[in-house]
């Protein structure tokens, strides 16, 4: 694996790592990519920079980042619109095994200062002030399966030079569901779109610039044997990203309310899943901005972990 990609996993392994699920994309149909120039590539070096898909998918790449999205060509001029998930997604399945309560899988609510409330309990941070030393996965137990669940974070405005944005977000849980998955996705800049202009110099080299890359110039690298293992790696970043499961490889086992691979055995571990559960994504009851801040947050957290120490606390 390439110098740049062992890099770039390493950067952004906590927010996309741990789990793949199923997303449903479009892909952009747009003549006029490619028409002028041959748009796709990759533009900056090792430690940031843009890589533009033959399929009008980009992927914005530097320390700690990983942002896909579509772009669209026209009159000299690139226009990038990123992904923007919601703040707080949550996902649920029914699983047999579970004779009482819930199990809830905690994702990416390291990144920032974030709280659940389940029902009518008190506010708790879902990890301590000052968390460090993750050590993941984060799996909660809960001794009564919840009928909703409250999300706060608390993160710094992007444009509110030091200021403090909250949203809210609320989700219903009491639909037979004991099985969850609650994923933080942590505000990323940029999450707008915009726009660089596309220039060519004398030696034919293609650059992007423009107000979001300050001074910067994006060039895009020379093809070779390193940009070609590069080019191979960010592929299947990508073809990971946008993945799906091809269904007829799976049989539905109804007692246990999983999907089992038709071919692959059960205990031996393979790149493609050998059983499947079917994680269904909810949809919010609430979103907004602001909360309540008189309303008190617990002594405790969910999760504990402070260097070297680390307690998952349950209650």
């Amino acid at each position: 694996m390439s110098k740049l990609i062992k890099w770039f996993f390493w950067c952004v392994y906590l927010l996309i790592g741990n789990i793949t699920y199923a997303q449903e994309t479009d892909t952009i149909a747009n003549n006029k990519l490619n028409t002028i120039y041959k748009l796709s590539g990759i533009y900056g070096g090792a430690h940031g920079g843009i890589c533009l898909f033959d399929d009008g998918k980009f992927l914005l790449y530097g320390y700690a980042t990983a942002i896909f999205g579509d772009y669209q060509y026209a009159n000299e001029m690139i226009t990038f619109t990123p992904e923007k998930p919601n703040p707080f997604e949550v996902y649920a399945h029914q699983n047999k095994s579970i004779r009482s309560g819930a199990r809830i899988n905690f994702i990416g609510f390291e990144e920032n200062q974030t709280f659940v409330r389940f029902d009518q309990d008190s506010l708790y941070r879902v990890f301590n002030e000052g968390a460090n030393c993750f050590e993941f996965p984060y799996v909660h137990q809960i001794k009564i399966c919840p009928k909703t669940v409250e999300f706060r974070q608390l993160v710094e405005d992007f444009n509110g030079y030091g200021a403090t944005a909250e949203t809210t977000m609320t989700y219903a849980l009491d639909s037979g569901y004991n099985d969850f998955i609650f994923i933080y996705n942590a505000p990323v800049f940029p999450s707008e779109k915009f726009s660089v202009s596309v220039e060519k110099n004398s030696e034919n080299i293609l650059s992007l610039s423009g107000d979001y890359l300050g001074t910067d110039k994006f060039s895009r690298r020379e093809e070779g044997e390193a940009y070609r293992q590069d080019w191979e790696d960010l592929l299947a970043i990508k073809e990971n990203h946008f993945r799906k499961v091809a269904a007829d490889d799976y049989t539905f086992d109804e007692t246990k309310n999983q999907f089992i691979h038709r071919t692959l055995p059960e205990q031996q571990y393979h790149e493609e899943p050998n059983i499947l559960k079917e994680y269904i994504k909810l949809q919010s009851l609430t979103s907004g901005k602001g909360g309540d801040r008189t309303q008190p947050v617990a002594s405790e957290s969910i999760f504990y972990t402070i260097c070297d120490y680390d307690v998952n606390w349950k209650r």
